[in-house]
């Protein structure tokens, strides 16, 4: 299974949070709906990005035209595009962790390895074969 299928079978949703970038940050476009919202972490910050992190006007318009192409998808597909970056807050994870227990965000997960099993988790890890996250179980160590 290929990692940027899911444009082919996803579609409606109001939000998407893309941490890949390349093809499958451009594929998520693709399954918001009108006015959805894709956020990443692994795409180009644009002009407002710039300035809301005060680095300054050059740099700030130098972000600007980098992510045209990315803009334009965005108006194309009716979505508002952000560049999300992500500082250490416990209390973000509070609230990210209130989330997945309430059921409002799922993570997708593709196997579970005991920690005594690590190398296999890693091949799969590298073969970019895995359709969700893969775990390394460190409460059971054997």
């Amino acid at each position: 299974m290929l990692l940027c299928q899911f444009a082919k079978v996803l579609n409606d949703y109001n939000i998407a949070f893309n941490t890949m970038g390349g093809k499958s940050l451009k594929e998520s476009f693709e399954i918001l709906k009108p006015g959805g919202k894709l956020i990443t972490i692994n795409g180009i910050p644009d002009f407002k990005f710039g300035q809301q992190h005060h680095l300054g006007v050059f740099k700030s318009i130098l972000f600007e035209i980098a992510s045209l192409p990315l803009r334009r998808l965005a108006k194309k597909y009716q979505v508002n595009y952000c560049f999300f970056i992500m500082h250490p807050s416990g209390k973000q994870l509070e609230t990210i962790t209130k989330l997945i227990e309430s059921g409002k965000v799922k993570s997708v997960i593709d196997k579970v390895y005991p920690f005594s099993k690590v190398d296999e988790a890693y091949q799969l890890l590298e073969s970019k074969h895995a359709t969700g996250k893969i775990v390394v179980d460190m409460e059971h160590l054997n």
